[in-house]
């Protein structure tokens, strides 16, 4: 019987993926991992011109993924447009036929807590990271229905599990991640494809993760090996 590793690599063989976030941190990791698998690759993000201090841009990475041999299309995406998700899948679908696998992922709102968080906060948090997936989903799964298979990952966090220490806005968001994309592909009238999935990633020390490590690390007085080690919920 063939390993795991060995029947994913075999089931993403030619598949269709768009991969949102996919300039950098957990997007850019799956994207590559993904092509690696020989799925072609959707990589859409923000990011078109290099930052001064963070590295990638869709292209760049684009770049990455034909030099493993797969196939890529750069979009500039704003997950928080519904327009924007609109006309980057349909771009997808017109380059490559369809789409077989949705990486709903985006980045992160900023820290906080439940006293110091003003309310109005609360609407771009969950625009930029629950929203955006329920809108990624609506316009991704009629293309999956019509080629009768599909895959969503919505990227949430261990949160879900246990609220992380001054990330009220994120836990609040992550939350709603764990069920309303669920609840979308759940109600498909095309049950045979359906197929979804949550992945709840630990402390991933991307940019945005060492930053509000850092912070939090500063704010409590303790090292940054301890803050990790609180945030990251046990079984995960």
């Amino acid at each position: 019987m063939p390993d795991i590793t060995t029947a994913v690599a075999s089931s993403l063989q030619g598949r269709v993926a768009i991969v949102s976030g996919g300039a950098r941190g957990i997007g850019l990791a799956i994207a590559l991992r993904a092509a690696r698998d020989g799925a072609n690759i959707v990589v859409a993000a923000k990011t078109v011109e290099p930052h001064p201090r963070l590295p990638g841009t869709i292209h760049t990475v684009a770049a990455e993924i034909e030099e493993l041999g797969a196939h890529a299309l750069a979009l500039q995406l704003d997950v928080r447009e519904e327009s924007s998700v609109q006309t980057a899948v349909e771009l997808a679908v017109a380059r490559f036929g369809g789409i077989d696998i949705l990486v709903a992922n985006a980045g992160g709102p900023p820290a906080g807590n439940f006293d110091t968080t003003e309310i109005d906060a609360y609407m771009p948090a969950l625009t930029l990271n629950l929203l955006s997936t329920v809108a990624m989903c609506k316009a991704v799964v009629p293309a999956m229905c019509e080629r009768g298979w599909g895959r969503v990952v919505a990227i949430t966090s261990v949160s879900v599990r246990q609220p992380i220490a001054n990330l009220i806005l994120s836990n609040t968001a992550r939350a709603g991640i764990t069920a309303a994309p669920r609840q979308h592909t759940g109600d498909s009238p095309s049950a045979s494809w359906r197929s979804w999935r949550k992945s709840l990633p630990g402390t991933e020390m991307s940019w945005r993760g060492k930053s509000i490590t850092s912070r939090t690390s500063a704010r409590l007085g303790s090292v940054t090996a301890k803050v990790v080690s609180r945030n990251s919920a046990p079984g995960c």
